[in-house]
C-alpha cells in the first residue's frame, strides 16, 4: 500500500455513524484499503466497482440485506469479509481469512 499523505485520514466508528455511502466514492480510485463495520447502511452504490486498486474490503457487521453485486467487478480484491450481515453471504464472500495467493 502507499504512503500516507496530508490528505488520507482514518474516520473512527465512534466519530460517524454511517447510514449510506455516496456515489462519489467510486471517484477514490487509488483506495486500497476500506473498511466499513458496525453501521447502519442496508446498501452500497454500484459506483464502487469502480475501486480497480482496492485489494482490502471488510465490510462485516453491517445491515447488508444482500451480496453488493459489484463484488465480482473488484478483479485485485485480496481479502474480502461480508459476514454478520443480514443474508448469508457466498462462501467465497463470507470471509476470507487469509490474503489470497
Amino acid at each position: 500500500m502507499g504512503s500516507v499523505g496530508p490528505t488520507d485520514h482514518v474516520i473512527r466508528r465512534e466519530e460517524e455513524s454511517l447510514t449510506r455511502v455516496p456515489p462519489e466514492i467510486g471517484r477514490l480510485r487509488l483506495l486500497e484499503l476500506l473498511s466499513m463495520n458496525y453501521t447502519g447502511i442496508l446498501g452500497l452504490p454500484m459506483e464502487m466497482g469502480q475501486l480497480q486498486n482496492l485489494s482490502f474490503l471488510d465490510l462485516s457487521r453491517n445491515q447488508f440485506q444482500s451480496e453488493p453485486e459489484f463484488i465480482e467487478k473488484l478483479t485485485g480484491l485480496s481479502y474480502v469479509n461480508l459476514s454478520d450481515n443480514r443474508y448469508n453471504p457466498s462462501p467465497q464472500n463470507q470471509h476470507w481469512g487469509d490474503y489470497i495467493e
